[in-house]
């Protein structure tokens, strides 16, 4: 298959973009500086192509793909101009998907349903740690039963774990800010990074998770009828767990945007932290049904 990988350079779509090829597909690795996706080609192979998504996508179909994926975050609202890329391949019938870990830009692509389904076309947003992986184990686990009254999901990374600007800006931008929550079956507001709670994983492995807003709150309630959603993240370090909510202190007193700016600073305090830690971390998932508990936990290295 023919493959764009938007944000293809990036600590995401690079990896992708590396194992697609594996895999014997043709990618081109695309993003607005040509210079980093030719330094990236010349690496791991596939085409480098130089896309401004925001000032000239159309650029994406000049290689006739077959699919398109959109690597580039952080994915914003869910207003009609955040789905001009998916539009824009729907029109061109060629199949979209993305790594959107944002609540409202994922539920919200469900209003291209309809036009995707007439044209046999695919259409996925969310392909990714979460509600991707998430949902899988979730929906395993969630098998058999009747009545579902809890399900509860933490990721927690190690320090060392690779994270780009996309990601950054994706959690501090939520700093400050009230998320819609599913708790005994009523939605309610609650303030982002509280609920602190002890999540243990396996092989020893406990971290403390904090209330995030991910797809996966919006989306799995109605999904698998469960009573009450749950999600929660959390940095290993105690510091920055505690240096973002401080920074949720500051958005609630002083309200300002997380510029570009903002988040390469605050990527470069992080990185100055990477020698401490480890590159240990999971994903914990558990189903709390009317007669039994279940629960997943994936560690990575």
């Amino acid at each position: 298959m023919k493959i764009v990988v938007v944000g293809g350079y990036g600590v995401f779509g690079s990896r992708l973009a590396e194992l697609l090829l594996r895999d014997g597909h043709s990618v081109w690795v695309a993003g607005r500086s040509l210079e980093k996706a030719q330094e990236l080609t010349n690496v791991i192979g596939g085409h480098p192509l130089e896309v401004d998504v925001r000032a000239t996508p159309d650029k994406v179909l000049q290689p006739r793909p077959d699919v398109v994926i959109d690597a580039t975050g952080p994915f914003k609202g869910n207003q009609d101009s955040a789905y001009h890329l998916p539009r824009l391949c729907l029109a061109a019938a060629v199949d979209y998907l993305d790594l959107s870990d944002n609540a409202d830009f994922t539920s919200g692509i469900s209003i291209l349903d309809e036009a995707a389904r007439k044209q046999g076309r695919r259409l996925l947003s969310g392909a990714s740690s979460v509600p991707g992986l998430s949902s899988i184990v979730a929906a395993e686990l969630c098998r058999g039963y009747d009545e579902i009254l809890l399900i509860d999901i933490a990721i927690l990374p190690g320090n060392r774990a690779p994270r780009g600007a996309a990601v950054i800006a994706s959690i501090v931008g939520q700093m400050g800010t009230l998320s819609p929550v599913w708790r005994g079956g009523v939605w309610r507001k609650q303030r982002i990074w509280t609920d602190a709670k002890r999540v243990s994983l396996d092989q020893g492995l406990t971290r403390t998770g904090y209330l995030i807003e991910v797809p996966d709150i919006r989306l799995f309630p109605k999904f698998f009828q469960a009573r009450s959603v749950v999600f929660r993240a959390g940095m290993e370090l105690g510091l920055l767990n505690m240096a973002l909510r401080s920074l949720g202190w500051v958005r609630r007193t002083w309200p300002f945007d997380v510029s570009p700016q903002c988040v390469r600073l605050m990527q470069w305090c992080a990185n100055c932290l990477l020698r401490f830690g480890s590159d240990r971390g999971g994903m914990s998932v558990t189903v709390v049904g009317a007669r039994e508990l279940l629960s997943v936990s994936v560690i990575g290295d």
